[in-house]
């Protein structure tokens, strides 16, 4: 990479660093020297494994990529690096000017930006600069985002049950240790919320709180969520569904950090009994006994019935803040209604209804009525088996009979179905995320996640 290059000398300050990975190692130091007037440092990679272990176990705010003029075997992973980018980091290419409308097409796709050699150190520094105060500032977007969702004040634990009280107990608990954390529970339940609180209760309270999303986490996304959670917390999300091969590099950071080599701590949520899963070879048992120093179990509604007037009360009172609309509460028999649904979506079933019934009752009191009576809309609510569908986007469709025939090719795989809904509710919401999560019935913070993750438009 040196090659047609200058140097200039400056004393390095090490405020941010930059991951080079390169054949050649003269290049730490001569980058360094480049970016060290705005307070960066560089770290050379020479190999794929130099590149795993140095990435994890230090944070980076952007990747140089140096490719020569023709591929060969001892640059073939910086050649598919460049190719796939790196999750998390800005990737910024060094390329010869004979691939320079290679690098074209990948810039927004895989990397940031290039530059082309040869340069100046300088100029080159002046990109990945640029990159890291890119970086630096999308995180702290980010944390602020999470907070404002931290501080709703529907996003806490609501009720007096039983239950609720062993829950809030473990969470102190938790939030007094390092161990690992696995928080069980069914789906809606708000594993999620005690994961934050247990971040938020901590010592780690202000440091990162990293959430990756296990169904599509491959190993360089889960070493880069390790860098960039530091010494805060990394929250991995239906550890159930985590690929088999970033379960056993998984397995190796918990080791390392048993070592003090991460810092970072790790909390997971499932909704599957991962004991089960074990035993069918689902599931890696000696990942499951390190994931599982301390367990906590969150209760489903059925646990907590008694919770349940309290919870649709302070989700009703969430709404009138929203809407403007007047708080004058629900009628007995809508109350009974309430209590006496099974809820198979949980806390988030609850809410989503709640919030739909407001909606119709244009800010009277909440009778029966609100809670059953399908809209042209919304599609049902309540039935006697709890909740046909969900307010929003996802509802709109009108109801279509059991016996409609439904051929495989009607079937899309769930990210694409996903995928457009999420777009439905942006263009249906004109690009306010605030006002589509709410249609969702999901948080702001897993919006914009979800945006980030299939690259959506917000207009």
């Amino acid at each position: 990479m040196s090659a047609g290059l200058q140097t200039q000398s400056a004393p390095a300050t090490g405020t941010f660093r930059i991951l080079v990975c390169t054949g050649d190692r003269a290049a730490e130091a001569e980058l360094t020297k480049a970016l060290s007037p705005s307070g960066g440092e560089a770290r050379v990679a020479t190999t794929a494994a130099e590149f795993e272990r140095v990435l994890g176990s230090d944070e980076f705010e952007a990747v140089l990529v140096d490719l020569p003029i023709q591929s060969d075997v001892s640059s073939a992973w910086r050649e598919e690096l460049a190719q796939r980018g790196v999750a998390g980091l800005d990737v910024v290419l060094a390329v010869p000017s004979a691939r320079e409308d290679a690098a074209k097409r990948l810039v927004g796709r895989s990397i940031t930006a290039f530059v082309t050699k040869p340069c100046t150190l300088t100029q080159a520094a002046s990109i990945l600069t640029i990159a890291a105060e890119n970086r630096r500032l999308r995180r702290r977007m980010q944390a602020l985002e999470s907070q404002l969702v931290a501080d709703e004040p529907e996003d806490e634990l609501v009720g007096c049950s039983a239950a609720i009280r062993r829950l809030t107990t473990a969470v102190s608990r938790a939030a007094g240790n390092d161990a690992t954390v696995l928080i069980e529970g069914k789906a809606g339940t708000g594993k999620s919320l005690v994961a934050r609180m247990i971040h938020q209760s901590g010592r780690r309270a202000q440091s990162p709180l990293e959430i990756v999303p296990c169904e599509r986490a491959d190993e360089n996304a889960l070493l880069s969520a390790l860098a960039n959670a530091g010494e805060g917390t990394l929250l991995l999300e239906d550890i159930d569904r985590l690929p088999a091969r970033t379960q056993s590099r998984l397995v190796r950071v918990l080791k390392e950090s048993s070592s003090g080599l991460h810092k970072a701590r790790i909390v997971a949520t499932t909704s599957a009994k991962l004991a089960e899963l074990v035993a069918k070879g689902g599931f890696r048992e000696d990942l499951y006994y390190r994931i599982n120093m301390f367990p906590v179990a969150v209760p489903s509604l059925v646990e907590r019935t008694e919770d349940i007037p309290l919870l649709a009360q302070h989700f009703l009172a969430a709404s009138c803040r929203r809407s403007g609309l007047p708080d004058r509460g629900f009628s007995p028999t809508a109350t009974a209604m309430l209590e006496s649904n099974p809820w198979p979506g949980n806390i988030t079933q609850l809410k989503n209804t709640v919030v739909r019934a407001h909606s119709l009752a244009d800010g009277n009191t909440i009778e029966r009525v609100h809670l059953f009576a399908p809209t042209q809309q919304d599609g049902p609510a309540l039935t006697a088996g709890g909740l046909a569908g969900f307010a929003g986007i996802g509802a709109a469709q009108s109801a279509q009979p059991e016996e409609e025939d439904v051929s495989e090719s009607d079937i899309l795989p769930f990210q694409e179905e996903e995928k457009r809904l999420l777009s439905r509710a942006l263009r249906a919401t004109r690009g306010n995320v605030r006002r589509a999560a709410q249609l969702l019935a999901i948080g702001r913070a897993t919006l914009y996640r979800k945006i980030q993750i299939y690259k959506l438009t917000i207009q």
